[in-house]
């Protein structure tokens, strides 16, 4: 489904040969790689400020989805 909620066409995917099919301009990636994320990173937060957070534990194994999402508020 694209953003707008129409559904694409079979035209607009690409084959992954351990996904199947892809849309164009997607990457595949490993959650781990750190173009998508730092696993356990130090910043600075201001205080008040609500920041994305996604737990460890909310990823299920062989990554089959994400279980929990949260943007709690920094204290």
């Amino acid at each position: 489904m694209k953003p707008d909620g129409t559904w694409r066409q079979d035209d607009e995917f690409w084959h992954h040969e351990k996904f199947g099919k892809v849309p164009y301009g997607w990457d595949v990636r490993n959650l781990g790689d750190s173009h998508i994320a730092l696993i356990d990173p130090i910043y600075e937060y201001e205080v008040g400020l609500e920041y994305p957070f996604l737990e460890m534990a909310a990823v299920q194994n062989n990554y089959k989805g994400i279980i929990e999402y949260s943007t709690p508020t920094n204290r």
